[in-house]
């Protein structure tokens, strides 16, 4: 049911296989070398070392499938596939699904992605699968599927490298998981799961179904979503790292009746948005349950979450009890993490003694300072308790979760805490859980660093002067630049509504429309999530004039909800706008016209915010919308 995943943008998969055959006179030297690189893909994969093909909105399925010549349809693609074959799918919408059942093999697999980094978006709306792979030995990239009426994308076959791949606007779950041995990296699920708006349904933006088995999921981001963040449920041999989840419903990363799963160096947090709060209330930050399944049975067991933070949540772990007979806590390691300002409780556990052995709770930071409650636990048979901090005061000896070797004070962090920036939260060198915890299997910390630096190991995630060894985990797919760069953002959610169809949706329209005669106004949601931890140097709206209102002024307004889908908003539904903040002059058919956003991006970053287009004249503006192939609206964000 629910789960978390940290989550959450993506770098573009390329692979270039050069082989060189050197031929001397009488002996060959060698045949060939083949080098692949892979963008965080398994180097060892094989993908790409077959025949070349591609498909185009404006193929044809009469065509060879070149470059010149492409496709038409998937479909057709899906015929030609066959080991060491790949697939460009060159930039567009496609209103058709894509379907992989093909099989690759080991060391031919079969590649489906983006042509050079274009934009590839699926959108067949009330489908309930737009991309489903259930082939064998499938790696797939640079995909985006939107408007889902269950699954965004769904991933039930066995042997599936998928990287940079985004969800929005999916009903039940976003990204869903039922196959074996699949990798999944740099992805994100967003503003999906909108059935859950009702707060009557359980999907989740990421899922681990029953049958899937070996699950990895690194730097996955989850957020705006109306489920659960990720959900692993009845899921085997599962590892989370490097992912972030946030704002969504319920619980951030869940982890339910499911054997061998690690949640580690991953970030949740929860702002006080409540369009995902539900019965009044922010998210959990971590959940570990064992609900009934029918010839399941009891299966939660070894389960590590380790290195993670969890800011300003509901519950900040939590352990709601088992629905099954003679469950419980089977060697259950919570190690190493960092719990901040939580809601309700810093951890409780509602634990039975049936099954619960060989669980540590050990070098964690519970933050109970604005707690409405006691951390808690109904009993310590089979749990140790040692080396944890509480910052507010030491629990009260009911409350069963003291243990030998304990702190109590508050922890100094060497900058303020803020969301989205998991620098934010390293340790200062003279705070108070340096050097205090035991000897634990975390032996890196969330940054990558080896434990211990110093005497002891530090309690909490960061392991205070510790060498970093591996790159940071960072909460978007988009690596950090080492000086400025110029980031294109492509808006993707947008639509006109018009007051006199006022039911009307006009989302699939190629036009974005504003006029006050009638009245039709423009919505536009920014994705800003990618820069939480950025210096904006400047941030600029383009859209591209259709039909002009030459030498007129037209208005921006922000709104405070950015709950809404291109493929549903309407005149009656539309969020309301809040404060106008810019101006700007028409320009002629064919021209670009520049909004400078810069201080309104600089004070959203790390956000999905809306903004509108109204103007107050009768003589309507109008834009080319993301429906069109090309002269799509987009931001381009200068930073560092």
């Amino acid at each position: 049911m629910l789960h978390w995943i940290l989550i959450l943008v993506g770098k573009s998969l390329k692979k270039h296989l050069i082989i060189y055959s050197v031929v001397a006179i009488g002996l060959i030297l060698f045949s060939s070398i083949a080098i692949l690189l892979t963008n965080n893909f398994d180097k060892r994969s094989n993908a790409g070392t077959g025949p070349v093909y591609y498909v185009s909105t404006t193929g044809s399925d009469s065509n060879p499938g070149t470059l010149s010549q492409p496709f038409k349809t998937f479909a057709k693609a899906k015929t030609v596939l066959t080991p060491g074959a790949t697939l460009y799918i060159l930039g567009g919408t496609y209103k058709e699904p894509l379907v992989i059942s093909n099989i690759g093999t080991a060391t031919s697999r079969i590649a489906i992605k983006n042509y050079q980094n274009q934009q590839v978006v699926i959108d067949v709306t009330n489908t309930n699968k737009p991309i489903e792979v259930s082939g064998k030995f499938i790696d797939i990239s640079g995909i985006k599927g939107i408007n889902s009426k269950w699954a965004g994308i769904a991933l039930t076959g066995s042997d599936i490298n998928a990287e940079n791949l985004e969800v929005v606007g999916s009903q039940s779950h976003g990204l869903f998981m039922q196959g074996t041995r699949i990798t999944v990296k740099n992805s994100v699920v967003h503003d999906s799961v909108l059935e859950g708006i009702a707060r009557n349904a359980w999907g989740s933006a990421v899922k681990g179904e029953k049958g899937a088995d070996g699950l990895t999921l690194e730097n996955v981001k989850a957020y705006n979503n109306h489920g659960e963040g990720f959900g692993i449920t009845m899921s085997k041999n599962v590892k989370i790292s490097n992912s972030l989840a946030y704002d969504n419903l319920s619980v951030n990363f869940y982890i339910d009746n499911s054997p061998n799963v690690t949640l580690e160096n991953s970030y949740a947090y929860c702002t006080n948005n409540p369009t995902f709060f539900r019965s009044g209330t922010r998210a959990s930050g971590i959940a570990i349950a064992e609900e009934s399944y029918s010839g399941w049975g009891a299966q939660l067991d070894n389960i590590v979450v380790k290195n993670n933070i969890v800011d300003s949540c509901n519950y900040g772990i939590t352990y709601f009890g088992s629905d099954v007979p003679n469950g419980g806590l089977s060697s259950v390691k919570i190690l190493n993490n960092t719990i901040l300002k939580s809601i309700q409780s810093a951890l409780y556990l509602a634990q039975e003694t049936y099954k619960t052995k060989s669980t540590n709770i050990q070098n964690n930071i519970f933050d109970t300072s604005v707690s409405k409650a006691e951390p808690w636990n109904e009993n310590t048979s089979g749990i140790t308790f040692s080396n944890n901090l509480w910052t507010k005061k030491a629990p009260p000896s009911g409350a069963k979760v003291t243990g030998a070797n304990d702190v109590v004070g508050s922890v100094t962090f060497a900058s303020t805490n803020t969301f989205g920036n998991t620098q934010s939260y390293k340790f200062a060198s003279n705070s108070i859980n340096v050097n205090k915890g035991i000897t634990t299997t975390a032996n890196t910390d969330f940054y990558g660093g080896a434990r211990p630096s110093g005497s002891a190991f530090d309690i909490g995630h960061h392991e205070y002067g510790s060498t970093q060894t591996t790159p940071t985990p960072t909460p978007t797919p988009t690596p950090t630049p080492t000086g400025s760069q110029t980031t294109k953002i492509d808006i993707t959610q947008d639509a006109y509504v018009h007051k006199t169809n006022a039911t009307s949706n006009f989302g699939s329209s190629t036009n974005l429309v504003a006029d006050n005669a009638p009245v039709m106004l423009t919505y536009l949601k920014l994705d800003l999530t990618s820069f939480a931890s950025k210096t904006i140097t400047s941030a600029n709206l383009k859209l591209y004039v259709k039909d002009p209102a030459n030498a007129l002024t037209h208005y921006i307004y922000s709104t405070n909800n950015a709950n809404w889908n291109e493929g549903t908003i309407t005149y009656n539904s539309r969020p309301s706008m809040v404060s106008k903040f810019k101006t700007f002059t028409g320009k002629t058919t064919g021209s670009l016209v520049t909004v400078d956003l810069t201080s309104y991006v600089q004070s959203n970053k790390g956000k999905v915010v809306t903004i509108v287009i109204k103007s107050p004249n009768t003589d309507a503006i109008w834009f080319a919308s993301s429906e069109n192939s090309t002269n799509k609206p987009y931001i381009e964000v200068v930073n560092k």
